[in-house]
């Protein structure tokens, strides 16, 4: 076989295989993942406000809400601002929390900070080891770890500062229809957020209030009668 052959043979078996690809992607894969309603999730907060007065972090939690779906794999995206908030990777092995009953294990969590800004994003991949679908009565329910500070070297007042862990629009969500079929389900369509007030006063001791006093009633003297005995006249004989 010439050289000239052997480039014809090998283009065709090339073409042969992009083509057999593209089929099998657009037949199976595509199809496999073919998005379907919005997943229906929420993020609601352990603290819905958070005191700083006199220390420097506390520590709370975001439960995070699937409901009515079975999603066995998601890619969670978060943003938050990095100057008041830390994900628990940041600051401990993981965000993620276990929980009995909860069969998802964490395959990778990554943060990245935004060049030049405060905003910074964690990535969560998550996978369920079981197939169990939630009912309306029993959605599945998934923690992770946060914790507010006040800015590095920051005697920072405030009061009502409102801070939120927004979930990305580009996050994932693959499961089953409940049919049983694979499937992936398209982001939320509103906002899901969690959203912290924030407050931090002065750690100033009180001045304690002093009663009035109450005034003494001054008694008036009481006037008193001298009784001055009449002397007896003597009486001639």
């Amino acid at each position: 076989m010439n050289k000239f052959a052997k480039r014809i043979l090998f283009l065709s078996l090339a073409l042969g295989v992009a083509v057999g690809l593209f089929w099998y992607v657009n037949t199976y894969i595509y199809q496999f993942l073919a998005s379907t309603d919005p997943v229906s999730v929420a993020m609601i907060p352990s603290k819905e406000r958070i005191d700083l007065t006199g220390i420097q972090s506390e520590e709370f939690n975001v439960a995070f809400q699937v409901a009515q779906q079975d999603v066995s794999g998601m890619q969670l995206i978060l943003s938050y601002d990095g100057k008041y908030i830390q994900y628990g990777k940041e600051y401990s092995d993981s965000g993620f929390i276990p929980q009995t009953g909860v069969s998802y294990e964490v395959v990778h969590e990554e943060v990245v900070s935004s060049e030049g800004t405060e905003l910074k994003k964690v990535t969560i991949v998550l996978v369920s080891t079981e197939a169990i679908p939630p009912t309306p009565n029993n959605s599945r329910l998934l923690n992770f770890k946060f914790r507010v500070r006040v800015p590095e070297g920051g005697d920072e007042v405030f009061q009502d500062r409102i801070q939120e862990i927004k979930l990305e629009v580009n996050s994932e969500f693959v499961g089953s229809t409940s049919g049983g079929e694979a499937t992936s389900f398209s982001s939320p369509t509103d906002p899901v957020i969690a959203s912290i007030a924030l407050f931090r006063g002065t750690a100033t001791t009180p001045v304690p209030e002093v009663s009035p006093a109450t005034p003494t009633p001054i008694q008036e003297p009481t006037p008193t009668m001298t009784v001055t005995p009449l002397e007896a006249t003597p009486t001639e004989p």
